[in-house]
């Protein structure tokens, strides 16, 4: 399959999830309070940061290394990873359940729900980068679109039921992922097995190498929405989760493209990546698509998910132009990547944690959930300034 085919059709496949995903959403804002709503959308928010905590820098050498010859080695290596986390979490979440800790907003039984399913979580992004690695592009789409769908019948069921309590909405969101693991493990069985210690060793440096850029990127992107509410106000992370997602919905195409780019960029060894064109590409199109969102979010946002939300369009607007930024460095991420400009990444990256942080604690206390939108543009700039700075500056034959 051509570049610009796997592109579209992750692309494609993303903006399936994200029209399942606005349903969702929709049926959750009829259901839930706002604060309710943000107490869930921290929870997930948790769960997925712990979970990438668990998939640390595997998840991009999966990527990177499962279509090469390393590939058995990257998946056994990835079972391996998931086995370790669900050692963990499984006691965690019983003794939580055994000694009734509530948390965030959560009663203990919705607690241990959430702790139970980072491991499934672990297991689908590393799985899926594999198939992404290896280009089984179909796949992939099958256990994305699937994981979503089968998470918002089980929210569309609850809401038909008239169930509020939480727990059921969480293990709807814990079903999702059972789907994806099951999809996932069927279309790989076989493949995973032990390769040679020297196939084991150029796994973990990549891995490692990775992990911090990884996480680092992972707490930028899930931060916000649980500080918001920490600074005092579910409400403010409510309106957080609305928003977020629409403006996610502009980062499919460099998302999906940096996924695709990045194991053809580290396949080019000796012919020029041309990553400066694919850049420009693909944020011009992201600015397109910014200036439509900016332009129907005060309508649509509140003709979706009814007024008590009208707030969250302004947040939308606010993070466009980190968004449009992000576009460009997203791509320019994947070559670095590929041609291990390690130390561009995490600075880049701490730099997005850090600035945006302070932004946020500076300006949410006067401003609430605004401030918060007003902080994740800054971190977006900042990371995209920085990975331009480093690939300026890299070596001219890279």
């Amino acid at each position: 399959m051509s570049t610009a085919h796997a592109i579209g059709l992750v692309t494609i496949s993303r903006f399936g999830t994200l029209g399942v995903s606005l349903i969702g959403g929709v049926l959750l804002a009829r259901s839930l309070d706002v604060p309710a709503r943000g107490v869930l959308s921290v929870s997930i928010t948790l769960v997925s940061l712990l979970a990438s905590v668990g998939a640390a820098g595997l998840e991009t050498a999966a990527l990177r290394s499962a279509g090469g010859s390393d590939g058995a080695t990257v998946l056994y290596t990835s079972i391996r990873r998931t086995a370790v986390v669900a050692g963990v979490c499984v006691p965690v979440a019983l003794v939580l359940l055994a000694f009734q800790v509530p948390f965030a907003g959560l009663q203990p039984l919705e607690v241990a729900i959430a702790v139970a399913t980072i491991p499934l979580v672990v297991l689908s992004q590393l799985l899926s980068n594999c198939l992404l690695g290896m280009r089984r592009y179909h796949i992939w789409t099958i256990s994305t679109v699937g994981t979503v769908t089968a998470y918002v019948v089980g929210i569309a069921g609850l809401t038909i039921a008239g169930v509020t309590s939480l727990g059921p909405y969480l293990t709807a969101f814990t079903l999702g992922y059972v789907f994806s693991a099951i999809v996932l493990l069927g279309s790989l069985r076989g493949r995973a097995h032990r390769q040679s210690r020297d196939a084991a060793a150029r796994l973990a440096t990549s891995a490692r190498r990775m992990t911090a850029i990884t996480l680092l990127q992972m707490l930028f992107l899930r931060i916000h929405a649980p500080l918001v509410q920490a600074l005092g106000s579910s409400g403010a992370a409510g309106l957080l989760a609305v928003a977020t997602p629409l403006v996610d919905a502009l980062l499919f195409l460099p998302v999906a493209a940096g996924l695709v780019l990045l194991p053809r960029y580290s396949a080019q060894n000796s012919a020029p990546a041309r990553p400066l064109r694919d850049a420009l590409r693909v944020s011009l199109i992201t600015a397109f698509g910014a200036l439509a969102l900016g332009l129907i979010a005060p309508i649509v946002v509140p003709f979706l998910y009814g007024a008590d939300y009208a707030e969250a369009s302004t947040l939308v607007q606010l993070m466009l132009p980190g968004a449009i930024a992000f576009a460009f460095a997203r791509v320019l991420q994947s070559h670095l990547l590929a041609v291990e400009s390690y130390g561009t990444l995490v600075l880049g990256s701490l730099l997005a944690v850090i600035l945006s942080v302070v932004a946020q604690l500076i300006l949410s206390p006067h401003l609430g959930a605004p401030g918060a939108a007003i902080a994740i543009a800054v971190g977006y700039i900042t990371m995209t300034v920085t990975f331009c700075v480093g690939y300026a500056r890299r070596p001219q034959h890279a």
